[in-house]
């Protein structure tokens, strides 16, 4: 929303989806924003995820530093996990995520 109004309706056509819009599977409308959280903590999220069946979509804004704040070695400590379980979990953008989710739901 802006000032005048909602603006998603004017724009809607150029995007592959929205984050936290309504049309997409639970998983991709909860969105996790991580602040002041351990490494564990956050890969307590990716398995609890993967024990539903479903996926973790964090959004991390402040690494290291800035607004919702997640330390730089909690970052680090996530990636190096997810790095050695790729059997397990798959990482990729948010782009190719959704474009794979669409893909499933019009089978």
């Amino acid at each position: 929303m802006t000032r005048d109004g909602n603006y998603v309706p004017h724009v809607e056509d150029l995007l592959v989806a929205i984050k936290g819009a309504e049309g997409l599977p639970a998983d991709f409308a909860s969105l996790a924003v991580p602040s002041d959280v351990t490494g564990k903590e956050l890969i307590a999220m990716v398995q609890a995820a993967a024990a539903r069946g479903g996926m973790a979509n964090i959004i991390f804004h402040g690494v290291g530093g800035d607004h919702l704040q997640v330390a730089t070695d909690a970052h680090a400590e996530l990636i190096q996990y997810l790095a050695n379980n790729r059997a397990t979990y798959w990482t990729d953008t948010y782009l190719n995520l959704i474009k794979h989710v669409q893909e499933q739901t019009r089978n």
